[in-house]
């Protein structure tokens, strides 16, 4: 089983200001904004964390691209992506996503994922990669199967890593599913491996229709690698 990581509460993503940690410079309002992410300056909200605490990186800054429909704030990203215009829709229309830098203890594999230095790919574990939800649905009886976990390579400018997605808030003792979210992990480490990044959030909120899940509706997944893929460490030339 994955063992999930600590996620924080995405109400401080209100309440965080922007500020000179994560400075944007427009490129072309076509096109991307680029955002520096300077670890050595704090910038939570006076609101946000007591005055005491500091967020601080021995991480060296680095560069992420975002398109209109994303930002940075703090140690965020922020996807907002309207997947329809009915206000009733199920599916969420912005997500976020924190991250964070270390420069120890570094692992190319992690919990979630397994790096292979054979392929340079990572992988999951045998036991992530089976297994199943069943989906049962009530008008017929008929089971449908959703593979739980999903694995991406992820292959930014000077970086490379991996992106997990696992389907959770199901029940084994009651196979009906009627909604599930879809949580996203993530880590890149530099070509020198002396940086990683890591971060998580919620990629998807999976409705039931008439108990068939609708996996394919509403999945921010694409979006967040897009975005991971623009990360750039500024010292590892």
């Amino acid at each position: 089983m994955i063992s999930k990581q600590c996620i924080l509460t995405s109400f401080f993503v209100c309440i965080i200001s922007t500020s000179s940690w994560a400075k944007g410079v427009i490129q072309n309002e076509t096109k991307t904004k680029t955002y520096t992410i300077d670890w050595k300056i704090p910038s939570y909200g006076k609101n946000s964390f007591p005055k005491k605490q500091k967020y601080e990186s021995d991480c060296k800054p680095i560069t992420i691209e975002t398109p209109k429909w994303a930002s940075i704030r703090s140690n965020f990203i922020i996807i907002s992506k309207k997947f329809t215009k009915n206000k009733t829709n199920p599916y969420i229309s912005t997500s976020n996503f924190n991250f964070s830098c270390k420069t120890k203890n570094i692992q190319m594999s992690d919990s979630s994922a397994i790096y292979n230095s054979q392929t340079q790919q990572w992988d999951l574990s045998l036991d992530d990669k089976k297994e199943l939800i069943y989906v049962i649905v009530n008008t017929n009886s008929k089971a449908y199967s959703v593979l739980r976990n999903q694995i991406y390579q992820l292959k930014a400018k000077n970086a490379t890593g991996w992106l997990v997605t696992n389907i959770s808030n199901y029940s084994n003792n009651d196979p009906q599913l009627t909604s599930s979210t879809k949580m996203a992990w993530f880590c890149l480490t530099n070509t020198k491996r002396t940086q990683q990044l890591c971060g998580n959030g919620d990629v998807q909120y999976i409705a039931a229709s008439h108990g068939k899940p609708e996996l394919t509706k509403g999945d921010y997944t694409p979006y967040l690698i897009q975005i991971l893929e623009t990360i750039k460490f500024t010292d590892d030339k």
